[in-house]
C-alpha cells in the first residue's frame, strides 16, 4: 500500500503457498474495495490454463492495514479453470469470476461472498455458457445497484469473429 506520496505505508508477502495442500504457486486474477475490506482473487493450479488436474481457487480478506482477515480456499478438478476478476458487490462483500473449459464448450460463472469471504450461497448468480470459448468484456454497474455482464462467445475452432453476444443483468 502507498500513500498519497507514493511512499511505502506496508508490504505483504505472499510467496508462500496460500494453500498448503497445493504444489503450485499463487497467481492472482483481481481485486476489490469495499468498506474497507480488500477482497483479492487467487489461483493455484497447473502452469498451463487448460492443463487438466487440481486447482486450488482461493479468496483472500484483508483490511486496508494489510492484516489478513480470512482465507477461504477450494479444491476443484477440470480440464481448464481460469480466473477472470472479481468486483465490489453493491451491498456486501464481491463478486468473483472464473471460467471453466470443457475442450468443447466454455462456462462463465459468477460467485459472490459475504464480508468476509465465504460464498453467498444465496444470491442470485449468473452463468453464460457456449458451445465456444467465452470472453467476458465488461461489467457495468448501474444506477439501481444492480450489474450488465456483457461477453461474446468465440468459436472452437477460434474464428475471429464472434458468433454469439450476450447481456447478463444481475443483482446482489
Amino acid at each position: 500500500k502507498l500513500d498519497s506520496s507514493g511512499h511505502t505505508v506496508w508490504i505483504r508477502d505472499f510467496s508462500q503457498p496460500i494453500n498448503p495442500a497445493s504444489p503450485f504457486p499463487n497467481s492472482f486474477g483481481g481485486l476489490a474495495v469495499r468498506n474497507g475490506r480488500i477482497f483479492i482473487q487467487e489461483l493455484q493450479g497447473p502452469p498451463s490454463s487448460g492443463a487438466g488436474g487440481n486447482y486450488f481457487p482461493a479468496i483472500i480478506v484483508m483490511d486496508t492495514s494489510g492484516q489478513i482477515l480470512n482465507t477461504t480456499y477450494y479444491n476443484t478438478q477440470y480440464l481448464g479453470f481460469n480466473m477472470i476478476g472479481c468486483f465490489r458487490a453493491a451491498t456486501t462483500g464481491a463478486w468473483f469470476i472464473y471460467n471453466i473449459s470443457t475442450g468443447m464448450s466454455s462456462h462463465v460463472f459468477f460467485l459472490k461472498t459475504d464480508s468476509i469471504g465465504n460464498w453467498d450461497l444465496t444470491a442470485h448468480s449468473p452463468e453464460l455458457e457456449y458451445l465456444s470459448r467465452v470472453e467476458l468484456k465488461q461489467i457495468c454497474t448501474l444506477s439501481d445497484s444492480t450489474f450488465l455482464a456483457f461477453s461474446n462467445g468465440i468459436s472452437i475452432n477460434f474464428n475471429q469473429f464472434p458468433e454469439y453476444i450476450a447481456c447478463a443483468k444481475f443483482n446482489d
